[in-house]
């Protein structure tokens, strides 16, 4: 009996393919209006790669979404189509709301035997037919961002930090987090950058009043001297640790590490254009299993056109289910939170007066997680 799956199509690419990977079916059979059909051409163009059994069995159906009668006629004559002896499966979370009512009435009179379903946000199946919502559908990061055209080119996942890594983030992490280091910290690694422009391959040298940093390549090794402290810093990513305030980024990965498993947490993820130019960079992306959650790291925002960027982003790369969070090392400025809260970014400060240790740090972020993770999106 062969599987026939009917997915409409309306600007969500995830709970589609979703519904795909739900159903495992031998057909495919799009549903689009000429609105949605760019989203559904990407659809169609990319699910051969993701679900190679569905090479030559995909079609795309564009429907009416402004003529009723044209609209119901074209679901009836889909419905004709379709085998008396398939397995029919119908995906109504995508699509004009006008569509769900046609498709639900007209298969509940001809075909009630078929399987109609929507997907929640976070992957969560309502099945109709069977009245009941107790299954989840495996989230895949890497094909959500296929499906909506901007793959990621390159990342570092969290898994990858050594014990090596996480020594040097504790020192670098204590000399950001100290109101004596943390500005001359800045100021040499500010100076350090400048002479450096991105070359990693390169012996580099700065002063900067008493302190000073050396970069030896061959061993991937800083030293050099903060104030009244001499220093060797050795491991796999102390680059990135030690420069652009990249140790706040680690130091938020490790404290998502506490609750997501390392492997789906993926740090400096660049999205490049077309020419191959880098387009945007995420400090922080991270695969709840749910849903995907994008992190911008800054020890402190002050500009607001920060955060209509990282909005934006999160649009663009992540789609209507994807979160946003803001997280700085003390409380965001008023108009910098005030945008936050107009654009739906959750925020959250690492150095709370209320929290006495990392543990109770850790423990307060698990519940402002939970609840994000377990909300939908309403902007």
């Amino acid at each position: 009996m062969p599987k026939v799956h009917i997915a409409l199509v309306g600007g969500q690419a995830t709970p589609v393919y979703q519904g795909i990977v739900y159903t495992k079916p031998d057909q495919v059979i799009l549903v689009c209006s000429e609105q949605s059909k760019k989203d559904a051409d990407s659809i169609l163009e990319k699910l051969p790669s993701l679900q190679p059994s569905l090479q030559s069995n995909i079609e795309l159906r564009v429907f009416s979404d402004s003529d009723l009668v044209n609209m119901e006629e074209s679901v009836r004559g889909l419905m004709n189509e379709v085998s008396a002896d398939a397995e029919l499966s119908v995906n109504l979370s995508s699509g004009l709301k006008v569509w769900t009512v046609l498709f639900y009435g007209i298969l509940h009179s001809h075909r009630p035997d078929s399987r109609i379903f929507c997907l929640s946000q976070d992957g969560l199946v309502f099945d109709i037919t069977a009245h009941r919502s107790n299954e989840h559908v495996d989230f895949d990061m890497d094909a959500q961002f296929r499906l909506l055209g901007n793959e990621v080119a390159s990342y570092t996942s969290y898994a990858d930090y050594t014990a090596e890594d996480r020594s040097v983030l504790n020192i670098v992490r204590s000399w950001g987090l100290s109101s004596r280091y943390h500005m001359p910290l800045k100021d040499l690694t500010d100076a350090f950058l400048d002479k450096a422009k991105g070359r990693t391959n390169n012996s580099l040298s700065v002063i900067v009043k008493e302190s000073r940093l050396k970069w030896d390549p061959s061993s991937s090794t800083f030293t050099g001297k903060l104030l009244n402290k001499e220093f060797t810093l050795h491991s796999p990513h102390v680059w990135h640790i030690l420069l652009n305030t990249g140790w706040f980024e680690a130091h938020v990965a490790s404290l998502l590490a506490s609750i997501y498993p390392p492997k789906d947490i993926r740090l400096n993820c660049i999205f490049k254009s077309k020419t191959d130019a880098v387009k945007n960079e995420v400090d922080i992306i991270v695969n709840t299993g749910k849903k995907l959650i994008f992190v911008e790291c800054k020890t402190q925002v002050s500009n607001t056109t920060d955060v209509d960027k990282f909005a934006s982003v999160v649009r663009t790369y992540g789609g209507l289910g994807s979160k946003a969070l803001f997280i700085t090392n003390s409380p965001m400025k008023n108009n910098a939170q005030e945008k936050c809260d107009e654009k739906g970014i959750e925020t959250f400060y690492t150095t709370r007066p209320d929290v006495s240790n990392l543990q109770e740090l850790k423990e307060l972020m698990k519940q402002m997680l939970d609840k994000l993770v377990n909300s939908w999106n309403t902007k």
